[in-house]
């Protein structure tokens, strides 16, 4: 399951820091285990956090899929977060370019 992150500029994290309130690691999954809550960040070409997402996932290969779908023509990388730890850079795979097809000349050669 994929959720848009809450962003930091909005006091978020200070407000739970402050009210003592404890953030959720887990969750609990219908149709197996306890679910992980990973945080993927979509990357601009200099770097920069373009959006967030949340993501729910069992195993980190799991969550890797989940954030593959976060890839657009616009955002070249995808990181993937879980905690304090960085398990994984996505390099999004640029459009393929359209190549350009060659015209016979008049006369068949």
């Amino acid at each position: 399951m994929i959720s848009p992150c809450i962003r930091r500029d909005y006091g978020f994290d200070s407000a739970v820091e402050a009210n003592g309130w404890r953030v959720p690691t887990s969750s609990w999954r219908p149709r197996g285990g306890p679910a992980i809550q990973y945080r993927a960040y979509q990357l601009s070409g200099q770097g920069q956090i373009v959006a967030g997402a949340w993501l729910d996932a069992a195993t980190d290969a799991e969550a890797e899929t989940l954030a593959r779908e976060l890839c657009r023509p616009s955002v070249p990388t995808v990181e993937l977060w879980l905690e304090q730890r960085r398990v994984a850079v996505l390099r999004c795979a640029p459009p393929p370019r359209a190549t350009p097809t060659r015209r016979r000349r008049a006369g068949g050669r």
